[in-house]
């Protein structure tokens, strides 16, 4: 990429960044949970620290979750905020007595398809992490989610992804898939895929002509999601079965 088209893309993030930030749009909603922004967050999402922000616009994988929880200016975020002024220590900073199981099988879940996330800084810059609703809860990590999130979430999320332009969008759990195809096929799940418990019965790829990516709907891999799409399978190790799916992103690559 030249360097003048590598400047357009940091132009467009830090107005995209800027954006998010002065967004209210979620942060009054009736509803048992309300959201609020991160004013000293500088990317676009609190988890696109670990993997992601201004230094990973050319990522080849965009992976998107749904949303961060209630946040607290404590020793993990602030090792979070950190990292950035560190890169060597990006990666250990963040997972340091993390005790997230969604992160911890993320990383192995990575690790598995060649992308060492807690060692390899260099072949992290292909992945670019970010959960689909931007705003944060002000109580509670889970649960009472609201579909207008997702709806006043699109519009930066189509942003994000023609700004990175990812060859593969891996989407963890079923409302997050269909958070990226209302933002960037214009309708929610493909039809006649078949729904189970927040899982989509099939890893192939979805292809969205208006966008250069493909689209894959992944089992969630915390604890929750991984029962599920262990349900009724033969495994050894509790993530044998997502292995394999995600091993099938492998040859869009």
């Amino acid at each position: 990429m030249n360097q003048a088209a590598a400047t357009r893309k940091i132009k467009d993030y830090t107005a995209l960044v800027e954006d998010v930030k002065q967004c209210s749009l979620c942060h009054n909603l009736k509803g048992k949970v309300h959201l609020e922004g991160c004013p000293f967050c500088e990317e676009i999402n609190l988890w696109s620290y670990w993997e992601g922000g201004v230094s990973h616009l050319d990522a080849s994988i965009l992976v998107v979750g749904q949303d961060w929880g209630f946040y607290r200016f404590d020793d993990h975020i602030r090792a979070v905020i950190e990292s950035r002024q560190d890169n060597s220590a990006l990666n250990g900073r963040y997972m340091n007595n993390n005790k997230s199981i969604t992160d911890r099988n993320l990383a192995a879940l990575l690790a598995s398809i060649g992308y060492d996330v807690l060692r390899d800084n260099e072949r992290a810059k292909e992945l670019f992490f970010t959960n689909f609703v931007l705003c944060y809860r002000t109580e509670g990590l889970s649960g009472n989610f609201q579909n207008a999130w997702i709806r006043n979430c699109s519009v930066y999320f189509g942003r994000l992804t023609a700004i990175i332009q990812p060859k593969v969008i891996l989407c963890l759990g079923r409302r997050v898939y269909d958070g990226v195809m209302l933002s960037l096929n214009g309708r929610e799940t493909v039809p006649g895929w078949k729904i189970y418990n927040d899982r989509i019965d099939a890893q192939l790829p979805s292809i969205v002509p208006k966008s250069r990516s493909i689209i894959f709907p992944m089992a969630h891999c915390g604890m929750m999601g991984t029962n599920t799409r262990n349900r009724g399978k033969v495994f050894k190790d509790i993530l044998d079965v997502q292995k394999q799916d995600w091993h099938t992103i492998l040859q869009y690559l």
